[in-house]
């Protein structure tokens, strides 16, 4: 949008003309990209209607219409009420997965031997040392459950 605004005030006026154009046929075909500039480019478009080369004074004329049409932006009090309760969903979301994922490493913990390095361990992405590696510990584990 800077872009657009900086050739809407060059002094060449087959820049300015048609930067006015694509302001246009943003306003004309997806008005809601411009809703947050609305009044910067209002003021710059109001200050081209008294342009000394007439083209850049229709093509501005014909914007300042379009313009017209784009929704205001004021954000109803419904709206605001309506887009806290998504994020605060969106929180309590993320946290049931978080807890889930806790509980999952909880109870069924990952061994990975590391391979660069042959002495340690690595349990939940979280490196140990180890005299054995972690097929060792499995093999272990095993012989504990077959003994009892």
């Amino acid at each position: 949008m800077q872009h657009l605004f900086t050739s809407m005030e060059s002094e060449d006026f087959n820049t300015r003309k048609m930067a006015i154009d694509v302001v246009y046929t943003l306003a004309s075909i997806h008005p809601i990209v411009l809703k947050s500039h609305k009044r910067e480019l209002n003021d710059i478009l109001n200050e081209l209607r008294f342009d000394k080369i007439k083209p850049v004074r229709e093509a501005c004329i014909e914007a300042l219409n379009a313009f017209k049409k784009i929704p205001e932006l004021e954000v109803t009090e419904e709206e605001k009420q309506r887009e806290l309760q998504k994020i605060e969903e969106k929180k309590q979301d993320k946290q049931k997965q978080n807890e889930i994922k806790k509980d999952i490493v909880k109870k069924a913990p990952r061994f990975i031997a590391n391979g660069d390095q042959s002495n340690t361990v690595t349990v939940n992405g979280i490196p140990y040392p180890s005299n054995h590696t972690a097929r060792d510990s499995r093999d272990h584990s095993l012989d504990q459950d077959r003994i009892l």
